[in-house]
């Protein structure tokens, strides 16, 4: 048999073990990894990775919607307030893909500090077909 002395990890001190544990995950993952883009993807209409998922809390006035937006790349907004603006460039539509012409009525995210699908647009069509399809269900 081996006698060799074997090293242990240290037991955390802190009583929450899941903060030690992130520590040591934090230290093990390349910094390029746990970065996070600048630009949401999904929230520039790249489909690759799915539509998010969005759901119409409550329409506060004609120009003001509460959203929960739900996106693997962009994060989760469970009461996020977006504003009907006209586009200062064209785009697509967060969730249905199709191209926004410039100058075109959106709705998009007002919040701050800045979430990270600010730049998500949704045309007001697509709305309306996310408020039938709730209804109906």
């Amino acid at each position: 048999m081996n006698n060799e002395a074997v090293e242990t990890p240290a037991q955390p001190t802190s009583p929450c073990r899941w903060t030690h544990a992130r520590g040591a995950l934090d230290e093990l993952t390349p910094d390029h990894v746990t970065s996070r883009p600048e630009r949401c993807p999904v929230a520039h209409g790249q489909q690759e990775h799915g539509a998010p998922i969005v759901r119409v809390i409550e329409w506060v006035d004609a120009d003001t919607v509460i959203l929960s937006w739900s996106d693997a790349l962009c994060g989760h907004y469970g009461e996020q307030t977006w504003k009907k603006t006209r586009t200062k460039r064209a785009g697509r539509c967060a969730v249905s893909g199709r191209w926004i012409a410039r100058g075109e009525a959106v709705y998009r995210p007002r919040a701050r500090p800045r979430p990270r699908n600010a730049d998500a647009m949704i045309t007001a069509g697509v709305l309306a077909i996310l408020v039938r399809g709730q209804i109906a269900a």
